[in-house]
């Protein structure tokens, strides 16, 4: 579980979101758990980038960084 989760998005501009050392960490946590909860009471800083790379940690199967999510699934 990680509460706070906005804090661990990526920083996002443009075309890329930029990985923080959080970021790094999470993603070298979240490989070894098959559950993952991800809490915040804070919106995401705006960049579409940002918010599908915190995506992607959570399901790397059904969210990609560089493809926004897919509004018909």
């Amino acid at each position: 579980m990680v509460d706070e989760s906005h804090n661990c998005a990526p920083s996002g501009r443009g075309r890329y979101a930029t990985d923080s050392l959080r970021t790094q960490a999470l993603r070298l946590l979240v490989p070894h758990f098959e559950h993952k909860l991800f809490l915040t009471a804070t919106p995401h800083n705006g960049y579409p980038e940002s918010f599908s790379a915190l995506l992607e940690l959570l399901d790397n199967q059904r969210f990609a960084r560089s493809t926004p999510p897919d509004p018909s699934n």
